[in-house]
């Protein structure tokens, strides 16, 4: 953030939507609950603590003070800027920010390797903290999801962050680290879900991105990185049944669906009712999971069984209509 009283037009996310430092200025700013501070209290270091970082360390906060501490030591106390062009402005040209939380900045922090720590006060009260570590050498990767649960309706996708970490698990932010990061799905993952990326995938400034979407079985997937040098990583993305009334069965759940040709539907046990006429002539095809023709054929009922009328188990299945 500059001098000028607008925000550059090349966003607050980065290519991977990971966010940049302005994102949190916009959180700070926030309204409804999160207006006061008073339920959702933030502050935030809006630089890495490198050598190469502004010596005047900025942070953005919705609380009343901030304190910042340089390796656990206290460099000053800080109410809001009240430079003029963040208040309210009357005059002319009329362009103003008006902020309601300025950010806080302390002037002349010099580099100092190890840590910078925010801590936002309300009423005297510590209510948020932010650190900014400096990173040693490249040791690992750390990986977030975003979300963490997503649903088994064969779209829903979770976000796999891929951070370069030094040995401690703090983020390399620097240009210079690009790894070339590998992304895999673990043994025992649902059997149908998959991973949207073309790999390797080279880090920029120590961070990547994969997509990893659902299938249509509930589990979970356990999405692997690994990177040459590195110590590898992995988490669990839950997979849970999707509550869409109307286009998911439920187990023991008689489920009634409105098709047209060539539409899929999703069967979680075995019984289903069409919407067609009375003995009209329906042709289906039943799949696995995997998309793999189990049983296909017509029926002249409205109330489906799979067990009696194609020979299936109860279990998850997809259902396409061919024609009515």
């Amino acid at each position: 953030m500059d001098a000028t009283p607008y925000f550059k037009p090349h966003g607050v996310f980065d290519i991977m939507h990971i966010p940049k430092f302005a994102a949190y200025f916009y959180k700070s700013q926030s309204g409804g609950d999160n207006f006061d501070g008073s339920k959702h209290p933030m502050v935030k270091i809006a630089n890495y603590n490198l050598p190469n970082s502004p010596v005047n360390r900025r942070v953005y906060s919705n609380c009343e003070q901030v304190k910042l501490y340089q390796n656990d030591v206290l460099v000053s106390a800080k109410a809001p800027d009240t430079a003029p062009m963040y208040q309210a402005f009357t005059g002319s040209p009329a362009a103003t920010w008006n902020l309601a939380h300025p950010p806080f900045t302390f002037k002349n922090v010099a580099f100092s390797a190890g840590s910078l720590r925010a801590e936002g006060l309300i009423g005297g009260v510590v209510v948020a903290r932010d650190t900014a570590r400096s990173p040693g050498t490249a040791a690992g990767i750390k990986l977030v999801a975003d979300p963490p649960v997503i649903d088994d309706n064969g779209e829903d996708i979770s976000r796999i962050e891929a951070y370069i970490v030094d040995a401690n698990g703090t983020w390399i932010p620097d240009t210079s680290t690009k790894n070339a990061v590998t992304f895999s799905l673990g043994s025992g993952s649902v059997a149908d879900g998959t991973l949207i990326g073309d790999f390797p995938i080279s880090a920029q400034a120590g961070a990547c991105v994969v997509l990893a979407k659902a299938g249509l079985s509930t589990g979970t997937m356990t999405v692997q990185a690994s990177a040459t040098g590195l110590s590898p990583a992995s988490l669990t993305v839950t997979v849970k049944a999707s509550d869409q009334a109307g286009i998911f069965g439920k187990p023991g759940v008689r489920a009634r669906f409105l098709l047209k040709a060539g539409r899929w539907i999703k069967v979680v046990g075995d019984r289903f009712t069409l919407s067609v006429r009375k003995n009209a002539k329906t042709s289906l095809a039943v799949f696995d999971v995997t998309g793999k023709l189990l049983k296909s054929g017509v029926v002249g009922k409205r109330n489906i069984n799979l067990k009696k009328d194609f020979g299936l188990s109860s279990g998850v299945y997809l259902i396409r209509l061919d024609r009515m």
